[in-house]
């Protein structure tokens, strides 16, 4: 559908993070948020920086009929390319989509375009339902001002493109899970045919009923069966095995000093990515200098509240995190730290808490990243929107180096994410 471009709006009226609006009064200013429209377009705030008006004057000249998204509520140009009832009616009265989505269209969950919705948030926290009740503009609110920094998502479409695309995935994993795995027509372990092509040994041991592993498998690590054989003795044949040093049987055969095979795995002593560490620093030192690497471009006392925001792709049960505040700063030192693609995995154990974890404190309400661990397990963390008085005022800002000692870490442990 080609949009037309918008020659005029209702009345603007305050934003929707710091008003108590009449559902009736709900126009797409109301929900428009310029923090995200320019935090997810670059060229937008290259070119406009943070100018709320510019921005949103770009949003209903171009941005519509771009197919740019204004905020984490609602895709007005997706809603109204989905309902052909609504584009009926309403034309290019934007306002009207919008105001219908708060009257109707959350109640009935119509689902398309739409990332957030406010009846199906209140319905799965009962305290919001209690302190709101039907005003879906206040829940609306308590989302973005709240729920978001304390990682409520339900509701939500979860990082998927809106909450129809959520329940598709969902329909799919559930399809997925339902379908019975396809039966295996091959026969992993036939003893009937015991593969003499691939070992010529069977004519030697006429018994081999006894232990067909070795004649099929010549590199077995796991079963040093020559012991229960006298054939070994008979030929020099662990030079075709590289794990003589496993079994004693070595100190009969010379053979294994010659070919240790040290350079063939020398990995199980050492860390589970080796790679990452050449040189003989631990892994978590590496964790720390990468993460600490980044106060150059995150310095001390840096404001950073709710208003910050970055995409975390990094847990594989939702296409991406949207984390604000305190969780977007974690997640650009995870990142950091651990790269863009590693998966991440929550635990709900404190005592497995290690350096780059990002934890959740004080009721799944702030998030750390742990820069240190000390031997009493005492920790130090990083953290974004850490709040400071300013002339009166309460400031979120960055902050490096503050401890939690064992006990209050404990105490306010909600869970974490690990990406080791």
């Amino acid at each position: 559908m080609k949009l037309k471009k918008i020659l005029a709006l209702g009345m603007a009226v305050t934003a929707l993070a710091g008003a108590t609006l009449n559902v009736s009064a709900v126009s797409m200013k109301d929900i428009f948020d310029a923090k995200y429209y320019a935090s997810k377009y670059s060229d937008l705030k290259e070119a406009f920086g943070d100018d709320e008006e510019k921005l949103y004057q770009h949003f209903i000249t171009y941005g519509l009929e771009e197919g740019r998204s204004m905020s984490l509520i609602l895709d007005v140009a997706a809603y109204r390319e989905a309902y052909k009832d609504l584009d009926e009616a309403f034309g290019d009265d934007w306002d009207k989509y919008v105001e219908h989505f708060f009257t109707y269209g959350a109640k009935e969950g119509r689902d398309q375009g739409v990332m957030f919705n406010p009846v199906q948030y209140a319905d799965a926290y009962g305290d919001i339902k209690e302190a709101y009740g039907d005003d879906l503009v206040s829940i609306v609110q308590h989302y973005l001002t709240c729920g978001i920094n304390e990682m409520r998502d339900e509701g939500t479409s979860k990082g998927y493109e809106s909450l129809s695309a959520l329940k598709e995935a969902d329909a799919r994993q559930e399809d997925d899970e339902q379908t019975p795995p396809p039966e295996s027509t091959k026969v992993p372990e036939t003893t009937a045919s015991p593969a003499p092509t691939e070992s010529p040994a069977p004519t030697v041991s006429p018994a081999p009923t006894e232990s067909p592993v070795p004649t099929e498998s010549p590199v077995p690590t796991e079963s040093p069966v020559p012991t229960e054989s006298p054939v070994p003795t008979e030929s020099p044949v662990p030079t075709e095995s590289p794990v003589p040093t496993e079994s004693p049987v070595p100190t009969e055969s010379p053979v294994p000093t010659v070919s240790p095979a040290p350079t063939e795995s020398p990995a199980p002593t050492v860390s589970p990515a080796p790679t990452e560490t050449p040189d003989e620093v631990s892994r978590e030192e590496e964790l720390y200098k990468a993460m600490i690497a980044m106060k150059t471009e995150y310095p001390e006392g840096m404001k950073w509240d709710n208003s910050d925001t970055y995409r975390w792709y990094a847990d594989p049960n939702v296409l991406y995190t949207e984390g604000h505040g305190c969780a977007a700063f974690s997640f650009i030192l995870s990142d950091a730290a651990f790269g863009t693609e590693a998966p991440a995995t929550k635990v709900f154990d404190v005592s497995q808490v290690r350096v780059g974890d990002v934890v959740r404190l004080n009721d799944d309400s702030h998030s750390v990243i742990i820069l240190a661990i000390a031997d009493n397990g005492d920790v130090t963390v990083a953290e974004g929107n850490y709040v400071i008085p300013v002339d009166g005022n309460y400031v979120g800002t960055i902050h490096w180096g503050r401890v939690i000692e064992k006990a209050d870490l404990e105490k306010s442990f909600t869970y974490l994410y690990t990406r080791y």
